[in-house]
C-alpha cells in the first residue's frame, strides 16, 4: 500500500464513511483552505475538518482496500499527519485501526487523543498483527468530535520493515 492522495477524489479502492450523517467527513479537497500541514506536505491529502463543517458532531472513518499480505511479515505503516485539537468542546480521537478479516472487526495500533494535545509528526507503526493476513484492511477513524479543528493523513504507507530497495521502511 503506498497512497499518496494526489488527487481530490476518494482513491480507487478506498471508502469513505460519515457515521452520523452530517457530511463533516474524509475528504481530498482541502475545503478549508488550510493546505497541506504535514510534516514536508505538499499537494493533496485526505482531511477531516470539523471546524470548516461547523456546529455538527464528527465521527468519520478512511478505510484502504483489502490488501493481501499473505507471506509477509515485519509490517509497518507510515504516514505523515497534522491533527490541530480544539480542547474546549469534546473529547475528539483520530484512531489508526486495523482488520485482519476485510473489515468486519478492528484492532487499535494508534491512537491521539484531545488529552495529548496537538500532533504534527511522521508516523511509524509496527503492525505484527496483519503478518500473512490475506484481507488486511487499514483504517483512519476520526471521532467524538464536535466544531473541533481537523485531522490531516497523507504519505500512507504498509511495507515490510528493512525491506530493500523501499528505504522507507529502513530500520
Amino acid at each position: 500500500l503506498d497512497e499518496k492522495f494526489n488527487s481530490e477524489e476518494t482513491p480507487a479502492g478506498w471508502e469513505v464513511i460519515d457515521n452520523v450523517g452530517y457530511g463533516v467527513e474524509w475528504r481530498f479537497d482541502d475545503p478549508g483552505g488550510r493546505g497541506n500541514l504535514t510534516p514536508g506536505g505538499a499537494g493533496a491529502f485526505a482531511n477531516v475538518d470539523g471546524d470548516n463543517g461547523g456546529f455538527y458532531p464528527v465521527d468519520s472513518e478512511l478505510l484502504s482496500p483489502v490488501i493481501n499480505l499473505s507471506g509477509l511479515g515485519g509490517l509497518k505503516l507510515k504516514f505523515e499527519t497534522d491533527l490541530l485539537i480544539y480542547p474546549y468542546y469534546s473529547a475528539e480521537v483520530a484512531d489508526v485501526d486495523v482488520s485482519v478479516d476485510g473489515g468486519s472487526n478492528w484492532t487499535n495500533a494508534f491512537r491521539r487523543t484531545e488529552a495529548q494535545g496537538n500532533f504534527n509528526s511522521s508516523v511509524d507503526v509496527p503492525l505484527p498483527m496483519l503478518d500473512g493476513q490475506p484481507q488486511a484492511r487499514i483504517r483512519f477513524h476520526y471521532y467524538d468530535a464536535y466544531f473541533d479543528y481537523w485531522w490531516q493523513v497523507d504519505n500512507v504507507k504498509l511495507g515490510v520493515a528493512g525491506e530493500t530497495p523501499n528505504p522507507d521502511f529502513a530500520e
